[in-house]
């Protein structure tokens, strides 16, 4: 899949367990965009959002009253 606005990098990375695993990818995913950043930042996209007012919020649904059965 390929989109303008979106990086996708994949590395292989392998350690120990599975908590050191979690931190290796972690700092290699760090790694690999501080590199584009220093190296290649015309890379990267970017993205810009407008700053637009938000809708008016809904109404609170009134709440159900509680239905009982009758008793035989």
């Amino acid at each position: 899949m390929r989109n303008s606005s979106a990086v996708q990098l994949r590395a292989l990375c392998s350690a120990p367990d599975s908590g050191r695993s979690w931190d290796l990818c972690c700092k290699v995913r760090e790694g690999l965009f501080g590199y584009l950043q220093r190296e290649h930042p015309d890379s990267l996209p970017r993205l810009r959002i407008a700053d637009t007012p938000t809708a008016a919020p809904a109404p609170p649904v009134p709440s159900a009253k509680a239905v009982t059965s009758p008793t035989p």
